[in-house]
């Protein structure tokens, strides 16, 4: 099952070439859309930095431990913002690597891994 899109690929689209085709303002755009400044914002930096594919909805994705890593010595070595390292490795959003951080913090390198799916009640009564 995929994840509920809140905003379309045609509606981060017409805003951002608001902003970047007539010249409007970031936050006059937001107030008549009623979205965020910062949501905004960063479809911008992402349209820029990828194009219009930068604009589209992600399934879910599984990352890597060394990929997790990657990111979370990076944040560190060049002291890059969430937004800053969100749009250096095309991730979608920085809640995804606040939970890295908070994994690393707690658990460390050694059991830094890839998110596992859970389990379904359906696979619970399988087993029964």
């Amino acid at each position: 099952m995929e994840r509920k899109v809140k905003y379309n690929y045609e509606f981060k689209l017409h805003c951002v070439e608001e902003v970047l085709n007539k010249n409007r303002s970031k936050g006059s755009v937001a107030q008549e859309q009623e979205i965020s400044k910062t949501n905004l914002g960063r479809w911008i930096n992402f349209y820029l930095k990828y194009g219009k594919e930068g604009l589209l909805s992600r399934k879910n994705q599984n990352y890597s431990s060394d990929f997790k890593l990657k990111v979370i010595r990076t944040i560190d070595q060049k002291c890059l913002s969430l937004s800053q390292a969100c749009l250096f490795f095309n991730i979608p959003n920085d809640g995804i690597i606040l939970a890295w951080q908070r994994q690393f913090k707690n658990h460390g390198a050694t059991r830094f891994s890839t998110k596992t799916k859970r389990k379904t009640h359906i696979d619970d009564l399988q087993k029964s």
